[in-house]
């Protein structure tokens, strides 16, 4: 289960505001460690240094995005990266083999883990260590190749989206469990 938290786009912000909302973020990331929140993934640059500190207090982990960012603290646990080389190519190619109308059309094409546009960071940045997985408790390099291979094969598709059954109502835990072939899941109001 994960709670997806979202803060307001801050670009036209001024600086005071972005201050405040960033302040806010840390602490409602720092409040949901302390209550038993083991991980957050945490997408932003500007926010990702505050959800590292809360992180580092409450002993908390965390997976950043875009280049390798272990680096930064013991508690980034991976890197999610975008990987544009691989996007640009699909794209390049499919223009030049003629597919791109069919391939891309008017509608959104999403190159995730399966066409290799998105992935975990394999390399450590800094070259503190040779395995940039050595901070995962239960998995592993090998096991990461074998998801990606079964990705890329169709073996495994994954759920974009959870959809209730019932028309304009939210999924129950049922419906998150049958969209993530998940054996528990445990929902907590507060």
């Amino acid at each position: 289960m994960s709670i997806n938290v979202q803060i307001e786009d801050l670009s036209d912000k001024d600086d005071e505001a972005k201050e405040a909302a960033l302040e806010t973020a840390g602490s409602l990331a720092l409040e949901l460690y302390k209550e038993g929140l083991e991980l957050i993934f945490c997408p932003g640059d500007e926010l990702s240094k505050r959800i590292v500190l809360s992180a580092e207090e409450a002993n908390g982990l965390v997976i950043l995005s875009g280049c390798d960012k272990r680096y930064l603290s013991s508690s980034v646990v991976t890197t999610a990266l975008k990987d544009y080389a691989r996007s640009s190519k699909i794209l390049l190619e499919s223009v030049k083999d003629g597919s791109f109308d069919t391939y891309f059309s008017s509608t959104f094409r999403y190159l995730g883990a399966s066409t290799g546009g998105i992935g975990l960071s394999t390399k450590v940045r800094d070259e503190s260590s040779e395995n940039a997985f050595d901070r995962f408790t239960t998995f592993n390099r090998e096991e990461y190749d074998i998801i990606c291979e079964k990705l890329a094969s169709g073996e495994i598709v994954p759920a974009e989206k959870v959809y209730s059954e019932v028309p304009n109502a939210l999924p129950t835990l049922d419906d998150i469990k049958e969209a993530f072939a998940l054996n528990k899941v445990v929902l907590e109001h507060r």
